[in-house]
């Protein structure tokens, strides 16, 4: 479960945007469900989705409104857990590439995107006034029309993400 606060701000406006995150996976890092909510301004929008062989059902509830899709699902694709456990089977050493297919509704709800993920060196990071060491873990995810979405990640010697940036077109 992962709960996310975003405000952007641009030109004197600003908007702001609550997410919750829960995923069910199995230890091996297949996607079983997924549940979203998000909160934008005062208007809720949820999602569940359940995995059952290669297909992804996908039901939002947008303003009352309810909608059912289902998409194609690869089986070599994960989400959270699973993204989890294949950056500790790769591991951290400086040069370490790899790619997965990454399932993130908040990216692309239709499929899983293709993200590449490429293990830097250690840097000095200023994380609220304690300067630590972190190993930079750059990732690189091309989701449709939000084009190219770029993280850059600081991760601890157990491979817990300590701060995370992300640079958005536009």
């Amino acid at each position: 479960q992962s709960d996310t606060y975003m405000r952007v701000a641009r030109v004197g406006a600003s908007i702001e945007m609550n997410m919750q995150l829960r995923t069910e996976e199995t230890l091996d890092g297949n996607l079983l469900s997924i549940n979203t909510l998000t909160m934008m301004g005062k208007q809720p929008m949820g999602m569940k989705a359940s995995v059952v062989g290669d297909v992804i059902r996908v039901q939002m509830d947008q303003g009352g409104r309810e909608m059912v899709y289902d998409f194609p699902f690869p089986p070599n694709a994960v989400s959270v857990w699973g993204m989890m456990r294949e950056s500790l089977i790769q591991g951290f050493e400086p040069g370490t590439t790899y790619s997965v297919l990454l399932y993130s509704p908040d990216m692309s709800m239709q499929a899983p995107i293709k993200t590449d993920v490429s293990v830097g060196n250690k840097e000095q990071i200023d994380y609220y006034g304690e300067i630590l060491e972190l190993t930079r873990v750059d990732m690189s995810m091309r989701a449709g029309a939000l084009g190219e979405v770029n993280t850059v990640s600081w991760v601890d010697g157990s491979g817990r993400i300590i701060k995370t940036e992300v640079s958005m077109g536009g």
